[in-house]
Protein backbone atom coordinates (compact mmCIF):
# COMPACT_ATOMS: atom_id res chain seq x y z
CA UNK A 1 0.00 0.00 0.00
CA UNK A 2 1.63 3.14 -1.24
CA UNK A 3 1.04 6.68 0.76
CA UNK A 4 -0.32 5.74 4.66
CA UNK A 5 1.24 2.81 5.00
CA UNK A 6 4.26 3.58 3.73
CA UNK A 7 4.34 7.27 5.88
CA UNK A 8 4.10 5.22 9.02
CA UNK A 9 6.44 2.36 7.75
CA UNK A 10 9.65 4.97 7.39
CA UNK A 11 8.45 6.38 10.71
CA UNK A 12 8.23 3.13 12.33
CA UNK A 13 10.69 1.65 14.53
CA UNK A 14 10.97 -2.22 13.46
CA UNK A 15 11.22 -4.77 15.92
CA UNK A 16 13.18 -8.07 16.18
CA UNK A 17 11.50 -9.83 18.89
CA UNK A 18 8.85 -8.63 20.69
CA UNK A 19 6.60 -10.37 23.45
CA UNK A 20 2.78 -9.87 23.40
CA UNK A 21 1.75 -7.44 25.76
CA UNK A 22 -2.08 -7.80 27.42
CA UNK A 23 -4.00 -5.29 25.48
CA UNK A 24 -5.88 -2.45 28.13
CA UNK A 25 -8.19 -0.02 27.01
CA UNK A 26 -6.09 2.76 26.45
CA UNK A 27 -7.58 6.16 25.34
CA UNK A 28 -6.60 5.64 21.44
CA UNK A 29 -9.01 3.35 21.39
CA UNK A 30 -12.25 4.28 19.10
CA UNK A 31 -12.64 5.75 16.00
CA UNK A 32 -10.69 8.38 14.36
CA UNK A 33 -11.13 10.51 10.88
CA UNK A 34 -7.97 11.28 8.85
CA UNK A 35 -8.53 15.01 7.44
CA UNK A 36 -5.71 15.30 5.51
CA UNK A 37 -7.05 15.93 2.07
CA UNK A 38 -3.10 14.31 0.54
CA UNK A 39 -3.13 11.55 2.83
CA UNK A 40 -4.76 9.75 -0.37
CA UNK A 41 -7.66 7.51 0.20
CA UNK A 42 -7.41 6.77 4.31
CA UNK A 43 -10.56 7.92 5.43
CA UNK A 44 -10.62 6.13 9.20
CA UNK A 45 -8.74 4.54 12.04
CA UNK A 46 -10.12 2.13 14.32
CA UNK A 47 -8.18 0.72 17.05
CA UNK A 48 -10.42 -2.54 18.61
CA UNK A 49 -10.48 -3.55 21.91
CA UNK A 50 -9.98 -7.56 20.10
CA UNK A 51 -6.13 -6.72 19.18
CA UNK A 52 -6.65 -4.93 16.44
CA UNK A 53 -6.04 -1.87 14.36
CA UNK A 54 -7.82 -1.37 11.01
CA UNK A 55 -7.98 1.80 7.82
CA UNK A 56 -10.60 2.49 6.38
CA UNK A 57 -9.89 3.74 2.78
CA UNK A 58 -12.16 5.09 -0.26
CA UNK A 59 -10.42 6.14 -3.73
CA UNK A 60 -12.65 6.70 -6.77
CA UNK A 61 -15.95 5.42 -4.71
CA UNK A 62 -13.86 1.86 -4.03
CA UNK A 63 -13.63 1.34 -0.25
CA UNK A 64 -11.08 -1.31 1.38
CA UNK A 65 -10.41 -2.05 4.83
CA UNK A 66 -6.81 -3.09 6.08
CA UNK A 67 -6.73 -5.25 9.21
CA UNK A 68 -3.59 -5.46 11.64
CA UNK A 69 -3.07 -7.34 14.89
CA UNK A 70 -1.89 -4.88 17.60
CA UNK A 71 0.69 -6.65 19.35
CA UNK A 72 1.03 -3.97 22.03
CA UNK A 73 -0.54 -0.38 23.37
CA UNK A 74 0.32 2.05 26.51
CA UNK A 75 -1.11 5.61 26.81
CA UNK A 76 2.09 6.60 24.73
CA UNK A 77 2.74 4.27 21.72
CA UNK A 78 1.38 1.17 19.95
CA UNK A 79 2.70 -1.65 18.12
CA UNK A 80 1.30 -4.04 15.18
CA UNK A 81 2.39 -6.49 13.22
CA UNK A 82 2.47 -4.88 9.67
CA UNK A 83 4.63 -7.01 7.36
CA UNK A 84 6.96 -7.23 10.22
CA UNK A 85 6.40 -5.75 14.05
CA UNK A 86 6.00 -2.21 13.59
CA UNK A 87 5.89 0.62 16.79
CA UNK A 88 4.75 4.11 17.00
CA UNK A 89 4.41 6.62 19.92
CA UNK A 90 1.50 8.68 19.72
CA UNK A 91 0.03 12.03 21.86
CA UNK A 92 -3.68 12.76 22.19
CA UNK A 93 -4.30 15.96 22.73
CA UNK A 94 -8.14 17.08 23.66
CA UNK A 95 -9.78 15.34 20.71
CA UNK A 96 -6.91 15.06 18.30
CA UNK A 97 -4.66 11.91 17.55
CA UNK A 98 -0.85 13.43 16.71
CA UNK A 99 1.59 10.39 15.41
CA UNK A 100 4.69 11.49 16.45
CA UNK A 101 6.62 12.33 12.85
CA UNK A 102 4.09 12.07 10.98
CA UNK A 103 0.80 13.87 11.52
CA UNK A 104 0.64 16.97 13.72
CA UNK A 105 -2.19 18.56 15.67
CA UNK A 106 -6.12 18.62 13.73
CA UNK A 107 -4.68 16.31 10.97
CA UNK A 108 -6.52 13.40 13.05
CA UNK A 109 -9.64 13.86 15.31
CA UNK A 110 -11.83 11.60 17.20
CA UNK A 111 -15.19 10.88 15.65
CA UNK A 112 -17.29 8.90 17.48
CA UNK A 113 -20.14 8.52 14.73
CA UNK A 114 -18.46 6.66 12.50
CA UNK A 115 -19.60 2.95 12.67
CA UNK A 116 -16.80 0.42 11.38
CA UNK A 117 -19.97 -2.43 10.52
CA UNK A 118 -21.42 0.81 8.25
CA UNK A 119 -18.62 1.16 5.75
CA UNK A 120 -19.87 -1.80 3.93
CA UNK A 121 -22.42 -4.47 4.01
CA UNK A 122 -21.67 -7.35 5.24
CA UNK A 123 -22.74 -10.65 3.40
CA UNK A 124 -23.28 -14.43 4.57
CA UNK A 125 -22.67 -17.59 3.13
CA UNK A 126 -26.14 -19.57 3.17
CA UNK A 127 -25.09 -22.93 0.66
CA UNK A 128 -21.63 -23.95 0.07
CA UNK A 129 -19.42 -27.04 -1.00
CA UNK A 130 -15.51 -27.92 -1.41
CA UNK A 131 -14.09 -28.37 -4.72
CA UNK A 132 -11.79 -30.94 -5.61
CA UNK A 133 -8.52 -31.48 -3.82
CA UNK A 134 -5.60 -29.49 -5.21
CA UNK A 135 -7.61 -27.49 -7.05
CA UNK A 136 -5.85 -23.72 -7.31
CA UNK A 137 -8.20 -19.92 -6.90
CA UNK A 138 -10.06 -19.80 -10.30
CA UNK A 139 -13.29 -17.19 -11.39
CA UNK A 140 -15.89 -19.65 -12.10
CA UNK A 141 -19.26 -19.00 -14.29
CA UNK A 142 -22.90 -20.77 -14.32
CA UNK A 143 -24.11 -22.11 -17.78
CA UNK A 144 -27.99 -22.76 -17.12
CA UNK A 145 -29.18 -26.01 -18.91
CA UNK A 146 -25.83 -27.44 -20.08
CA UNK A 147 -27.77 -30.54 -20.79
CA UNK A 148 -31.38 -31.18 -20.95
CA UNK A 149 -32.74 -30.03 -17.25
CA UNK A 150 -28.76 -29.66 -16.10
CA UNK A 151 -27.95 -26.67 -14.69
CA UNK A 152 -23.64 -26.61 -14.37
CA UNK A 153 -20.86 -24.50 -12.63
CA UNK A 154 -17.70 -24.53 -14.88
CA UNK A 155 -14.45 -24.61 -12.91
CA UNK A 156 -11.51 -23.64 -14.75
CA UNK A 157 -8.27 -24.52 -12.88
CA UNK A 158 -5.06 -24.10 -14.68
CA UNK A 159 -3.28 -23.28 -12.38
CA UNK A 160 -3.43 -26.65 -9.83
CA UNK A 161 -4.62 -29.54 -11.22
CA UNK A 162 -4.91 -28.14 -14.82
CA UNK A 163 -8.49 -29.71 -15.55
CA UNK A 164 -11.37 -27.48 -16.48
CA UNK A 165 -14.23 -28.89 -14.28
CA UNK A 166 -17.87 -29.55 -14.90
CA UNK A 167 -19.63 -29.38 -11.43
CA UNK A 168 -23.49 -29.99 -10.64
CA UNK A 169 -24.94 -27.40 -8.55
CA UNK A 170 -24.32 -29.00 -5.24
CA UNK A 171 -20.69 -29.87 -6.31
CA UNK A 172 -20.46 -32.88 -7.91
CA UNK A 173 -17.52 -33.64 -10.44
CA UNK A 174 -19.33 -34.55 -13.53
CA UNK A 175 -16.37 -34.49 -15.65
CA UNK A 176 -13.37 -32.78 -15.85
CA UNK A 177 -11.30 -32.47 -18.76
CA UNK A 178 -7.09 -31.37 -19.26
CA UNK A 179 -6.47 -28.34 -20.19
CA UNK A 180 -2.88 -27.29 -21.42
CA UNK A 181 -3.76 -22.91 -20.91
CA UNK A 182 -2.29 -22.08 -17.33
CA UNK A 183 -6.51 -19.86 -17.32
CA UNK A 184 -8.17 -19.42 -14.40
CA UNK A 185 -11.53 -17.70 -15.34
CA UNK A 186 -14.13 -18.79 -17.10
CA UNK A 187 -17.18 -17.84 -18.83
CA UNK A 188 -20.09 -19.17 -20.95
CA UNK A 189 -21.01 -17.77 -24.21
CA UNK A 190 -23.52 -19.28 -26.72
CA UNK A 191 -20.03 -20.22 -28.91
CA UNK A 192 -17.71 -21.56 -26.03
CA UNK A 193 -16.22 -20.96 -22.92
CA UNK A 194 -14.22 -17.39 -22.47
CA UNK A 195 -10.93 -18.25 -20.50
CA UNK A 196 -7.98 -16.39 -19.13
CA UNK A 197 -4.57 -17.58 -19.48
CA UNK A 198 -1.47 -17.09 -16.87
CA UNK A 199 -0.17 -13.78 -17.16
CA UNK A 200 -1.74 -12.94 -20.82
CA UNK A 201 -3.64 -9.51 -22.34
CA UNK A 202 -6.12 -11.85 -24.30
CA UNK A 203 -9.10 -13.76 -23.67
CA UNK A 204 -9.25 -17.04 -25.34
CA UNK A 205 -12.47 -19.26 -26.56
CA UNK A 206 -11.75 -22.66 -24.94
CA UNK A 207 -13.70 -25.98 -26.32
CA UNK A 208 -15.84 -26.87 -23.20
CA UNK A 209 -15.56 -30.88 -24.36
CA UNK A 210 -11.33 -31.19 -24.76
CA UNK A 211 -9.86 -28.25 -23.52
CA UNK A 212 -8.38 -26.59 -27.14
CA UNK A 213 -7.96 -23.45 -27.69
CA UNK A 214 -10.45 -22.04 -30.57
CA UNK A 215 -10.05 -18.62 -30.66
CA UNK A 216 -8.70 -15.65 -28.94
CA UNK A 217 -8.72 -11.78 -28.74
CA UNK A 218 -6.92 -8.77 -29.42
CA UNK A 219 -5.35 -7.55 -26.39
CA UNK A 220 -6.16 -6.25 -23.25
CA UNK A 221 -4.26 -5.16 -20.21
CA UNK A 222 -2.43 -8.31 -18.63
CA UNK A 223 -3.31 -11.11 -16.01
CA UNK A 224 -7.16 -10.94 -17.48
CA UNK A 225 -8.80 -12.35 -13.59
CA UNK A 226 -12.28 -11.81 -14.70
CA UNK A 227 -15.04 -12.28 -17.40
CA UNK A 228 -18.12 -10.93 -17.73
CA UNK A 229 -20.54 -11.68 -21.06
CA UNK A 230 -23.36 -9.72 -21.41
CA UNK A 231 -26.08 -11.91 -23.63
CA UNK A 232 -28.30 -8.88 -24.94
CA UNK A 233 -25.31 -7.59 -27.04
CA UNK A 234 -22.45 -10.18 -27.29
CA UNK A 235 -20.09 -7.78 -25.23
CA UNK A 236 -17.32 -9.45 -23.37
CA UNK A 237 -15.97 -7.32 -20.27
CA UNK A 238 -12.45 -8.02 -18.48
CA UNK A 239 -10.73 -6.78 -15.45
CA UNK A 240 -6.55 -6.77 -15.52
CA UNK A 241 -5.05 -7.38 -12.36
CA UNK A 242 -2.12 -5.68 -13.92
CA UNK A 243 -3.25 -2.83 -14.89
CA UNK A 244 -6.61 -2.84 -12.35
CA UNK A 245 -8.79 -1.88 -15.48
CA UNK A 246 -11.88 -3.20 -16.85
CA UNK A 247 -12.53 -3.47 -21.04
CA UNK A 248 -15.21 -3.99 -22.93
CA UNK A 249 -14.57 -6.30 -25.99
CA UNK A 250 -16.84 -5.83 -28.90
CA UNK A 251 -16.74 -9.88 -30.18
CA UNK A 252 -18.58 -8.61 -33.15
CA UNK A 253 -16.37 -5.65 -34.64
CA UNK A 254 -13.10 -6.74 -32.36
CA UNK A 255 -13.08 -3.09 -30.78
CA UNK A 256 -11.38 -2.98 -26.97
CA UNK A 257 -12.60 0.22 -25.21
CA UNK A 258 -11.20 1.20 -21.03
CA UNK A 259 -14.58 2.33 -19.45
CA UNK A 260 -13.23 2.29 -15.75
CA UNK A 261 -10.27 1.83 -13.38
CA UNK A 262 -10.67 -0.15 -9.95
CA UNK A 263 -8.91 0.79 -7.08
CA UNK A 264 -7.50 -2.09 -5.35
CA UNK A 265 -6.92 -5.64 -7.00
CA UNK A 266 -9.53 -7.37 -8.48
CA UNK A 267 -9.65 -11.12 -8.59
CA UNK A 268 -12.75 -12.19 -10.48
CA UNK A 269 -15.91 -10.31 -12.65
CA UNK A 270 -19.66 -11.37 -13.21
CA UNK A 271 -21.65 -9.44 -15.84
CA UNK A 272 -25.59 -9.43 -14.42
CA UNK A 273 -28.32 -6.80 -15.56
CA UNK A 274 -25.96 -4.00 -16.56
CA UNK A 275 -24.06 -4.18 -13.58
CA UNK A 276 -20.78 -5.56 -13.19
CA UNK A 277 -19.92 -7.32 -9.82
CA UNK A 278 -15.84 -7.50 -8.95
CA UNK A 279 -14.40 -9.53 -6.48
CA UNK A 280 -11.41 -8.19 -4.72
CA UNK A 281 -9.77 -9.70 -1.33
CA UNK A 282 -12.99 -10.13 0.70
CA UNK A 283 -14.77 -7.54 -0.95
CA UNK A 284 -17.52 -7.59 -3.77
CA UNK A 285 -17.96 -4.24 -6.12
CA UNK A 286 -21.23 -3.59 -7.74
CA UNK A 287 -20.71 -0.96 -9.88
CA UNK A 288 -23.31 0.02 -12.75
CA UNK A 289 -22.93 0.51 -16.21
CA UNK A 290 -22.56 2.51 -18.64
CA UNK A 291 -21.72 5.34 -15.64
CA UNK A 292 -18.82 2.83 -14.28
CA UNK A 293 -20.22 3.95 -10.99
CA UNK A 294 -19.65 2.18 -7.50
CA UNK A 295 -23.03 1.54 -5.88
CA UNK A 296 -22.39 -0.95 -3.17
CA UNK A 297 -19.28 -2.76 -1.58
CA UNK A 298 -20.16 -5.82 0.09
CA UNK A 299 -18.14 -8.23 2.85
CA UNK A 300 -18.43 -11.81 2.77
CA UNK A 301 -17.29 -12.70 6.24
CA UNK A 302 -15.50 -15.82 5.82
CA UNK A 303 -12.43 -16.54 8.22
CA UNK A 304 -9.07 -16.77 6.32
CA UNK A 305 -10.56 -16.64 3.12
CA UNK A 306 -10.19 -14.62 -0.13
CA UNK A 307 -13.01 -14.23 -2.84
CA UNK A 308 -11.34 -15.58 -6.28
CA UNK A 309 -14.36 -15.30 -8.34
CA UNK A 310 -18.09 -14.67 -8.44
CA UNK A 311 -21.28 -16.01 -10.96
CA UNK A 312 -24.44 -15.79 -10.88
CA UNK A 313 -27.02 -18.76 -10.80
CA UNK A 314 -30.53 -18.29 -12.04
CA UNK A 315 -31.33 -16.86 -8.69
CA UNK A 316 -28.75 -16.28 -6.57
CA UNK A 317 -24.85 -15.01 -6.14
CA UNK A 318 -21.94 -17.62 -5.80
CA UNK A 319 -18.36 -16.76 -5.12
CA UNK A 320 -15.23 -18.67 -5.07
CA UNK A 321 -12.79 -18.67 -2.22
CA UNK A 322 -9.72 -20.15 -1.24
CA UNK A 323 -8.43 -20.53 2.30
CA UNK A 324 -4.89 -20.23 2.01
CA UNK A 325 -4.16 -22.01 5.57
CA UNK A 326 -5.81 -25.20 4.59
CA UNK A 327 -5.27 -24.70 0.89
CA UNK A 328 -8.81 -25.60 0.69
CA UNK A 329 -11.13 -24.04 -2.10
CA UNK A 330 -14.94 -23.86 -2.17
CA UNK A 331 -17.92 -22.60 -3.86
CA UNK A 332 -20.22 -20.45 -1.57
CA UNK A 333 -23.71 -19.17 -2.21
CA UNK A 334 -24.40 -15.40 -0.73
CA UNK A 335 -27.14 -13.60 -0.17
CA UNK A 336 -26.69 -10.40 -2.14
Amino acid sequence: MKNFLLILVLAFTVLTSCNKDEVTLEPIFGSWRVQLNTLDDVQYLYFSDDNTFYMYRIKNGFKAIDQFELISITDTSFSFSGGGLMEINYTINDNQLILDGIFSDGDIVRDDSFNPNDWVTHLQATTSFQLPAGVSESDPCFFPDYAPGQDVFFYADGYGNDKLYLLSTTGTVLNSVNITTSCRTAEATPVGLAVSDNGSPKIFLMDETTGSIIDSSPDMGAWIEGIGYDNATGNFYCVSNNEQKVYKFVGATLAITEIGDISFGPSGLHFYNDHLYITSYNLIYEISLPAFTVVGTYAVDLENESLAGITRDRNNFWVATYNYESNKAYMRQISL
